[in-house]
């Protein structure tokens, strides 16, 4: 189901030298948001996923691609990989359990999550 979910997110990084390595890095995290976000527990299901089908992997290895075309040596490549497809599904996870229906917040509870990504320093500004 995560491999038709993810179908063509690999190629939001575009082609080598297509603008700097940081915008399309971007561009990969915000096209996998888009993605989970456009199917009903889309982020929970991709996380529950192993990751062995052309889709998946050709995301993992977009992005990797990315990051080894701007020097990054393998070792940190796949951090980086670990890191942002982690913080982007887990800030959908967050966003798609804040737009579930529930009976009522506990008191004291925020309803609407808080988005660290509005920050001007941001390299994942999901906004645009």
């Amino acid at each position: 189901m995560a491999e038709r979910m993810v179908g063509g997110v690999a190629d939001a990084a575009g082609p080598a030298g297509d603008g700097d390595w940081s915008e399309r890095v971007a561009r990969l995290a915000r096209a996998l948001r888009t993605a989970l976000l456009a199917h009903r527990d889309g982020a929970r299901v991709f996380a529950g996923t192993h990751s062995t089908g052309p889709n998946t992997l050709g995301f993992a290895d977009s992005l990797v691609g990315v990051l080894r075309e701007t020097g990054f040596d393998d070792g940190e490549a796949a951090r980086a990989l670990y890191s942002v497809t982690n913080f982007t599904v887990g800030r959908t996870l967050e966003e798609q359990a804040a737009s579930t229906p529930t009976s009522s917040p506990a008191p004291g509870r925020r309803t609407t999550p808080r988005n660290p990504l509005k920050t001007s320093g941001s390299l994942l500004r999901w906004e645009r």
